[in-house]
């Protein structure tokens, strides 16, 4: 398996980051907000679909590279204030500036692209490698320490995310790709829907601890991680109803907990579904990013209006886009 180092080595980084927090957020939010939490995700993915935007032209301003850099150390400072962060417009604000790492997601996905076609599925799956035991420490770490430190230890590793990058050597490849297609819009609302209740139910209905909650997670996200590296074995769009498909047995976890592990599906999905875009630049990217993000903003607001119903209603979704690609014979 043929990987770029510094983009490897960056994104297993900013992996770390990711999987130690990324299960506690809601908890978190649900903590501070109330039973409204879930709106804050709409507002973060507006900012998100903003924030790609910016990714996409950035390059020409400031270069690649250091617009990679720049979203994760930006995303860092988000991660430390969130530690501290008690009060609704405070956590709003901070968790806003998390997502900025939206910024460094089309100069990554570009690069990659230009290295060849499979790049970004092989580095997506060896980003995933950190969900294999961060969750469990976040776990541990809000257990004993409280959620607030795992948020002061991801933004310490953020920071350094965005480091290996800068010692990166990649000419992009020129011309325009396709950076329209309905997939990754589509694809990315049943997650959405899902998101913010998946772990939370869990520790709402079942009584789940926060390390069983990781332990969870990290089971669900190594059958990403497989799933992400299975999907470059064989065709996208062949990947994308398989794991359509599989995806939409979360909608089990309401009665059994334990099909809550499909969730880590997502960390599949969104590879394939970029692959499929034929994107090419950053700005392709970023038009991507933006569409996907808006799938996201899509499924966060439904989420918010149907509550744990979401956990319902997602896989219904999932099964009906699998078959929408099973009949258009391609990635639509």
């Amino acid at each position: 398996m043929r990987v770029n180092l510094p983009i490897a080595s960056s994104w297993f980084l900013w992996g770390s980051s990711y999987y130690l927090y990324y299960p506690y957020l809601s908890i978190y939010l649900q903590k501070v907000l109330g039973d409204n939490f879930s709106f804050s995700f709409v507002i973060f993915t507006l900012a998100a679909i903003s924030f790609s935007l910016l990714g996409g032209i950035s390059h020409r301003l400031i270069g690649v590279k250091a617009s990679a850099f720049l979203g994760m150390f930006l995303s860092g400072i988000g991660l430390f204030l969130i530690r501290s962060s008690s009060a609704p417009i405070p956590l709003l604000l901070s968790g806003i500036l998390t997502y900025s790492f939206f910024v460094s997601l089309p100069n990554f996905y570009s690069m990659m692209s230009s290295l060849d076609s499979k790049c970004i599925a092989r580095v997506w799956s060896i980003s995933i490698i950190p969900s294999l035991f961060m969750p469990l420490v976040g776990g541990m770490i809000s257990q004993y320490l409280g959620i607030s430190a795992v948020f002061l230890i991801a933004s310490i590793i953020s920071f350094a995310s965005g480091i290996p990058v800068l010692l990166l050597r990649v000419t992009l490849r020129g011309g325009r790709g396709e950076s329209m297609k309905l997939l990754p819009f589509l694809s990315m609302i049943p997650i959405a829907m899902v998101f913010p209740y998946v772990y939370v139910y869990l520790r709402l209905n079942f009584g789940f601890s926060l390390e069983e909650i990781g332990l969870i997670s990290t089971v669900a996200e190594a059958i990403g991680m497989i799933s992400s590296f299975l999907s470059t074995k064989t065709t996208s769009r062949t990947a994308m109803i398989a794991l359509l498909i599989l995806f939409s047995f979360l909608g089990l976890e309401s009665e059994i907990p334990y099909f809550s592990i499909t969730f880590g599906l997502w960390e599949a999905i969104i590879p394939v579904s970029l692959e499929g875009s034929n994107s090419v630049t950053p700005q392709d990217f970023g038009k991507v990013n933006a569409a996907q993000q808006s799938g996201w903003l899509i499924g966060f607001v439904l989420s918010y209006l149907l509550g744990e119903k979401s956990l319902v209603f997602s896989p219904i979704i999932s099964i009906i886009l699998a078959l929408l690609v099973v009949k258009s014979r391609r990635l639509i």
